[in-house]
């Protein structure tokens, strides 16, 4: 009986310890996956809801800049044929795995401003301060910048390519300690058909909690805490990170959902037994 209960021990404090390595591991796949993928960022990310938006908030822009100016605001929205919002946008995002500037605001695109602007003003023989045209080819590739670039992403950066690779290592770690505490269980019991029930169990159980974690995360996301500018920004890494832990729960469910009906089958053909 002693050595009965011992085991009985063993096997809770082993399968506890699969429950959460497997969470783990499941966790770490799929948020490596989405969360830490350039290519999941920028095709989640961008929008036509977004790209429609920035267009219209850069247009206001540009006209506010004509008043000051005296430039037509259709000269600076030309930039958009050279430089397309949609594609900037996914650009700025994809920055941020990269050492490019995701703010997207450099002396190239100053320089594309002011040969829109001399190109207007030479065709039209309108004389002006070459001076004067710099700085509004410096504002208007700042008002591109604020709009179409991210800001203040040094630190989500940061947490991003870091976030990556730990998660390929937690990972490992999880499957490597997966397989270790099954090859204890097979040790304590003997044949798999005795320690399956605990095997699929604690599976399940631990896929269960990864899923009401997930969801969790999804209703209260930490991106939220981030100071993100622009904020249609904010909210569309808010909105990636959302769909990242509803694909979390998703294969959460289905894990567990495969592993309760392993489960009930080893249960019911080890009680016939």
């Amino acid at each position: 009986m002693e050595i009965s209960s011992t085991r009985r021990l063993l096997a809770v404090i082993i399968s506890a310890l699969i429950a959460f390595s497997t969470a783990l591991t499941v966790s770490s796949f799929v948020i490596g996956s989405t969360l830490g993928s350039q290519e999941f960022f920028s095709s989640n990310a961008v929008t036509g809801g977004i790209a429609s938006q920035c267009e219209e908030q850069l247009s206001a822009k540009y006209r506010a800049l004509e008043a000051q100016s005296g430039i037509p605001a259709s000269v600076f929205e030309t930039v958009k044929l050279e430089y397309p919002i949609d594609i900037s946008l996914k650009t700025a995002f994809q920055n941020i795995f990269s050492s490019e500037n995701p703010e997207l605001y450099n002396d190239a695109l100053v320089e594309h401003f002011e040969t829109l602007c001399t190109d207007y003003l030479d065709g039209n023989k309108k004389n002006y301060n070459k001076e004067y045209i710099r700085n509004t080819a410096e504002e208007a590739a700042r008002i591109f910048s604020e709009t179409a670039g991210l800001h203040h992403m040094g630190t989500a950066a940061d947490k991003i390519a870091a976030l990556k690779r730990i998660c390929h290592l937690y990972t490992l770690i999880g499957l490597i300690a997966d397989a270790v505490l099954i090859l204890l269980l097979l040790m304590l019991f003997g044949k798999f058909k005795r320690c399956a029930v605990y095997v699929f169990g604690s599976v399940a159980g631990g896929m269960t909690g990864t899923t009401a974690a997930s969801l969790l995360c999804k209703v209260v996301s930490p991106l939220r805490t981030l100071n993100i500018t622009p904020e249609i920004y904010k909210e569309a890494m808010i909105s990636v990170f959302g769909k990242s832990m509803l694909y979390l729960a998703a294969a959460s469910v289905l894990a567990a959902a495969v592993s309760w009906t392993a489960a009930l089958i080893y249960y019911k053909h080890h009680h016939k037994k």
